[in-house]
């Protein structure tokens, strides 16, 4: 943001800078320091998205909206990975925020067989 703003002099100004002054800054130095500490890959594949998923999900429900409108639903992103049926090429995913669709794609190409290194993401 303040590379944009120093390049693009209309948009000097309009990004807000700090999106954690309601958050104490003390309690989030301690959780960002028990993540830090943690090897999450020892809890299975795509534990930080699963991690993600949950908080969006437990934030926006708090605010009387649906986690889901901020990020695909494991269902929804399992239904598409089934439709297009990734074997081989690219797979592209535009919205990609927790990569969710691009593990689901991996699991699916494991359990048919399929070589992960004949895609491209």
């Amino acid at each position: 943001m303040v590379e944009l703003e120093k390049n693009n002099p209309l948009l000097r100004g309009i990004f807000k800078k700090n999106y954690n002054e309601k958050i104490d800054q003390t309690k989030l130095k301690k959780v960002i320091e028990i993540f830090n500490e943690e090897n999450l890959c020892e809890y299975g594949e795509d534990m930080i998205g699963r991690i993600y998923e949950f908080f969006l999900g437990e934030f926006f429900r708090d605010r009387g909206q649906k986690g889901g409108e901020f990020y695909t639903p494991d269902s929804i992103v399992k239904l598409m990975v089934n439709i297009i049926k990734p074997q081989k090429g690219k797979i592209y995913d535009p919205c990609c925020g927790t990569g969710g669709m691009l593990v689901q794609c991996k699991k699916y190409i494991k359990e048919r067989g399929g070589d992960l290194r004949d895609i491209t993401v």
